[in-house]
This record gives C-alpha cells, structure tokens and sequence, in this order.
C-alpha cells in the first residue's frame, strides 16, 4: 500500500508541476523555453499522470485484496 501511496504523490507532483509551468508565461520570469523544452515537459507530464493512475490502481488492487481476504 506504502508503494501506491509513493507512486500517486510523486505522479500528481510531477504532473501538477508541469501543468503549472504551461500555465504561467515563463518568458517573464526570464525563462526561455523551446520546442524541445516544451516536449520534455509534455512527456514528463504524460510520465507524471500515468505514475498518478498506476499508484491509484495499485491501491484500489490492494484494497479489494484485502476485502476478500477478510471476507474468506
């Protein structure tokens, strides 16, 4: 459960991040950002968002585990 609590918060940072930095205009915080750039923080955006559902998953799968072992 630990591993899915880890997976989930690192996932929502990085995502939330990301997402901040595309929100606000880097540009005036003397911040130059290229195409190359942009595409790292899509993909690290992607990577953060897929980090955030799989630790979901894994803690739903741990739930239901445990729910049908004490039902057993």
């Amino acid at each position: 459960m630990a591993l899915g609590f880890s997976l989930t918060l690192i996932g929502l940072i990085l995502f939330a991040t990301c997402y901040a930095a595309f929100g606000i205009d880097l540009s005036q915080l003397g911040i130059r950002i290229g195409p190359i750039e942009y595409q790292i923080l899509q993909w690290i955006m992607i990577l953060g968002g897929g980090l955030f559902l799989l630790g979901l998953v894994r803690i739903i799968a741990k739930s239901i585990e445990r729910n049908n072992r004490g039902n057993k």
